[in-house]
């Protein structure tokens, strides 16, 4: 919940979680729980010890007075759950976030779990929105990368919940600054705030770094389906690390930004889908393959499947056909070789804002 562990891998039964551990407290959990969060959706065990402990160090926390809240109020929501830790360069400094009390902050660590000096302070990290959620019930990923971004400085990148009401879904990179100056050289790029042609109701479960771009695993409301009813879709998008954003007003946005979807289905005259992504893992190597699980709705017949994706077939349907809306209430349709501007949309370019 809110500490972060170092374990051994080698034997994991020999770790010590008391000695090797760092407790990273929410700043505020008496303003979470006047939000209206409320208990209901904590674990059931052992619920009454935890409460009068949480209890406890809230009321420690703000000098011994009493705690304005009751005991019972101290939900499980209104913790600092740990949704992202992410090694930085040579793995020695760990890039940490939690969704403190439904107000996500962002720390860095050094990787035996201490502290950073108050003289190294680091630019850009304090405020946690857009890089990892507000509730921890909320799926979310997130990869740091070092190398490729513009002017070679090193970042977040993230899909998750930016607002506290969820009504914000977002494919974010963090804003990138000089290590010598301190200084924000690059802004943040995110997807188009409440478009549901970029994001609709998304569950993020994946993101890795490869070659020139970052690819985003997640399943959401299609969008192309909906005249004809609702149904989820998985999907994998890939963005340019090299994205400066669009032109004009889209200047906070990725200009190189793709979705495509993910075919998991049982082959056939009518193909039987399995159209939610809950889980996906990267086989690196020569020829990076994609290992995710499906299943079906919940609303359908019960059944789930494990489909594999070389990244060149990924590649392969980036490169594809298209497809467009003519009107709100048209069929999505292939959009012609002839109608497809140059450079290619998604083409990573030295200038992003170059593109159409």
């Amino acid at each position: 919940m809110d500490r972060v562990f170092r374990l051994q891998m080698s034997n994991i039964s020999l770790a010590d979680c008391e000695r090797n551990s760092l407790t990273l407290e929410p700043s505020n959990v008496i303003k979470c729980v006047a939000k209206g969060k409320s208990e209901e959706k904590r674990p059931k065990k052992n619920l009454l010890q935890r409460d009068k402990q949480w209890a406890t160090e809230e009321k420690r926390s703000q000098g011994e007075r009493e705690s304005t809240f009751p005991v019972n109020k101290a939900a499980f929501s209104c913790r600092n759950h740990i949704r992202v830790i992410q090694p930085m360069g040579d793995g020695s400094k760990l890039y940490v976030c939690g969704t403190n009390a439904h107000e996500p902050r962002d720390l860095v660590i050094y990787a035996n779990l201490t502290s950073l000096s108050r003289y190294e302070y680091i630019p850009g990290i304090g405020d946690g929105v857009a890089k990892c959620p507000f509730d921890p019930l909320d799926n979310n990923t997130a990869v740091w990368v070092e190398k490729g971004n513009p002017g070679g400085l090193p970042g977040l990148y993230s899909g998750t919940v930016a607002e506290f009401t969820k009504a914000d879904t977002v494919i974010f990179r963090m804003d990138l600054y000089d290590k010598a100056t301190r200084r924000r050289k690059f802004g943040f790029k995110r997807t188009l705030k409440y478009d549901s042609k970029w994001l609709d109701k998304p569950n993020f479960v994946g993101s890795y770094d490869i070659g020139d771009y970052v690819y985003f695993f997640y399943r959401e409301t299609a969008v192309e389906y909906i005249n004809c009813g609702k149904a989820v879709y998985s999907r994998v998008a890939r963005v340019c690390k090299s994205d400066t954003g669009g032109k004009n007003i889209l200047s906070q946005n990725w200009a190189t930004y793709l979705k495509a979807r993910l075919n998991c289905s049982i082959p056939g005259e009518f193909p039987f889908y399995f159209n939610e992504i809950q889980g996906v893992y990267l086989e690196p190597g020569d020829d990076f393959r994609f290992y995710a699980v499906f299943s079906t709705s919940l609303n359908g017949l019960l059944g789930s499947a494990v489909c594999s994706f070389t990244l060149a077939s990924v590649e392969e349907a980036f490169a594809g056909k298209f497809k467009e809306q003519a009107t709100s209430s048209s069929a999505w349709l292939p959009v012609p070789n002839s109608k497809i501007p140059e450079p290619r949309p998604g083409s990573c370019v030295p200038n992003t804002r170059s593109l159409p």
